[in-house]
């Protein structure tokens, strides 16, 4: 049997079909003004690419920011039990989650059973997270999709020194008014966005077997730079990252199927 796990974050809904232990569909779309409306389009979408267009009755767990607008889960769960169920299931020597979302900063730690041994506090904070990369990025006129690749042909990062978004979004519009290369603009935000979570991860002393999940792991080149900050090669999932919440909230939900 069949079951869906739906993750809805704060600027995406993710979510995953998986029927025997394995992830067979997926489906990730922006939250949009009427999130109900995204979620139904969503499923319809994940029907279609299934091999037999069927999704009858199946179990459904919802998690996430959002994870009360499904309107049709059976149940929702914690979204670190979702994260920490997925990664172990996909990469069991993880025993250390870094989920960097559209707002919110988090780092779970988990044992050899992929339960959870400690959470660091969420912090809700646009600097360190993937909206603050998204409007620097859309004020540059470069696609997120692209950000990787336009970091990499920076020459000279720029400085963002405030740890603050308003006023880092400030010194991002004054190097656009002096002309600043807009990867070395891209560059200095995704290093000054390395060096917070990096230093909130040293705080943890998180142990080896890392990885990275959420909206910024769609960008190696941020993934790069937090390994320089941390000292610490990230081990890669062999699923998207960015559906682990979903992912896990599916697994959970066909163990009751």
């Amino acid at each position: 049997m069949k079951s869906i796990g739906i993750d809805v974050g704060t600027r995406f809904i993710k979510m995953c079909v998986v029927e025997q232990e394995k992830l067979v569909a997926n489906a990730i779309g922006k939250i949009g003004c009427d999130p109900r409306a995204t979620i139904s389009r969503l499923l319809i979408e994940m029907s279609a690419d299934i091999d037999d267009g069927s999704l009858s009755s199946p179990r459904i767990f919802s998690t996430g920011h959002g994870a009360r607008l499904v309107q049709s889960a059976h149940k929702k769960i914690n979204q670190n039990v979702c994260l920490a169920q997925a990664v172990h299931h996909a990469s069991p020597d993880i025993r250390t989650i870094i989920d960097v979302g559209g707002i919110f900063l988090n780092i779970i730690e988990i044992d050899g059973q992929g339960k959870i041994h400690a959470s660091a506090d969420v912090e809700k904070c646009a600097m360190g997270s993937g909206r603050f990369v998204e409007t620097v990025a859309q004020a540059l006129e470069i696609p997120f999709s692209q950000v990787s690749d336009c970091v990499v042909t920076a020459t000279h990062p720029v400085s963002i020194s405030s740890g603050c978004s308003v006023f880092a979004e400030s010194e991002v519009i004054t190097q656009i008014n002096a002309g600043a290369n807009p990867a070395d603009i891209l560059a200095g935000v995704l290093k000054s966005i390395a060096a917070k979570v990096g230093s909130m991860v040293k705080g943890a002393q998180c142990k080896d077997g890392l990885t990275l999940v959420g909206g910024l792991s769609q960008i190696i080149a941020f993934r790069e730079l937090l390994q320089l900050e941390v000292g610490k090669k990230f081990l890669i999932l062999p699923v998207d990252p960015q559906l682990a919440g979903a992912f896990g909230a599916a697994l959970a939900a066909g163990e009751l199927s």
